[in-house]
């Protein structure tokens, strides 16, 4: 089993990173290679003044530290703020206000299908000073009546799963029920199993044909590929489609860097002990041999440039960055079969059993000639007919 994916996620681009965008766009689709619609996060907040007053029409500008992707917003006549549409990831904030120090605050946390909030009180001074805001997100959200747990990045990738199925972490949430290791089959908050649905980048990830499982992906998400995802199990919103429940996955994408992983994951039967049937006939133990590797590795997008003067590559930073993820899975087996082989006499129809230490023998055959002697028996004898016979 081969699996590959490949990405391209950009911000707004011109001339010839289009260009390159589109070609890498007809090269993957030429690949069979899969896109989609990236699940994204909320950023709402209050901008006020040093005396607590809301401060209208302040603008505010959200930079993803990856990729240097910038939304902006402008705080309503209550001082709040919306941002939607933020690709998941760390983000830095800043608000500028007439009359006020430019505000700025970092590390800014965006989940998948989630709204965080953030507060930010303004300095009274010139615009071109700056003022760095630690400004706590706040934990309870008083935004949306959903309730939602995120698996991020590092739980992904830190926590122990020996089938490499990252939707196998779903069930350590509250509110679902696992008989035993069945995570597949789970109940989200008392629901049927067909009352969840499960996307990917937006797409529903389910199996449409046979909707009898909760927690499951016609097609196992890479665990190398995937960046989070979130599970709503209470008040889902109509905008989320079918489901009462909700399992967002979200894939990771290229950003200003680098960045790399490889694994490889062996399962050998050399290091097993035999099984206790197999040690009770003497029998060689069975072989397991199973082999998961891959690799993944993404960043920013070059291309060469022609023409004189300037830079001989075009580059992506802050542009277009691609990822690509490959894992292949290979497993080799064997069972051992217990059968009862009759031998030349027991085929003749002579077995032989043994009785007080002496030997017997019987032809099942020659047996079966024998007709049965039955006997007709009444239904039972009446209080008068026991009479009678005494």
């Amino acid at each position: 089993m081969k699996r590959y994916l490949f990405a391209v996620n950009n911000s707004p681009v011109t001339g010839a990173m289009k260009s390159l965008s589109f070609a890498v766009l007809l090269m993957c689709l030429l690949a069979l290679t899969a896109f989609g619609q990236q699940t994204t996060g909320s950023l709402t907040g209050t901008v006020t003044d040093p005396s607590g007053a809301v401060v209208p029409g302040a603008t505010v500008k959200a930079v993803n530290n990856a990729t240097g992707a910038e939304r902006s917003g402008e705080s309503n006549s209550a001082g709040t703020f919306d941002i939607q549409a933020l690709q998941p990831g760390i983000y830095t904030l800043s608000v500028d206000a007439k009359g006020f120090k430019r505000a700025v605050s970092r590390d800014i946390v965006i989940s998948v299908s989630t709204t965080a909030q953030v507060n930010i009180p303004l300095e009274v001074g010139s615009a071109s000073e700056t003022v760095t805001v630690t400004a706590a997100q706040e934990v309870i959200n008083t935004t949306t009546p959903s309730v939602t747990n995120v698996i991020n990045t590092r739980q992904v990738v830190d926590l122990p799963l020996s089938n490499r199925d990252p939707t196998q972490l779903a069930g350590l949430q509250a509110g679902i029920a696992v008989v035993g290791t069945d995570v597949r089959g789970s109940s989200i908050s008392g629901l049927r199993q067909t009352a969840v649905n499960m996307t990917q980048d937006g797409i529903n990830a389910m199996d449409n044909f046979v909707k009898t499982s909760s927690v499951f992906a016609i097609t196992t998400p890479s665990l190398n590929s995937t960046s989070e995802f979130s599970i709503t199990t209470g008040t889902v919103g109509a905008d989320s489609g079918r489901g009462a429940a909700q399992i967002n996955l979200v894939t990771k994408g290229g950003t200003n860097e680098f960045h790399g992983h490889a694994f490889l994951q062996i399962i050998n039967n050399w290091t097993d002990a035999n099984v206790w049937f197999n040690q009770a006939i003497a029998a060689a133990k069975p072989i397991l041999r199973q082999h998961y590797d891959g690799f993944d590795i993404g960043g920013p997008m070059f291309a060469p440039r022609f023409g004189e003067g300037g830079k001989s590559y075009l580059s992506g930073k802050d542009k277009a960055f691609f990822f690509f993820s490959y894992e292949r899975f290979v497993q080799s087996d064997s069972r051992t079969r217990n059968r009862t082989v009759l031998t030349a006499t027991a085929r003749q129809g002579l077995f032989s059993y043994t009785v007080g230490g002496v030997t017997q023998t019987v032809n099942l055959l020659t047996q079966a000639s024998v007709p049965f002697h039955t006997e007709s028996v009444p239904d039972g004898p009446s209080e008068s007919d026991t009479g009678s016979e005494q």
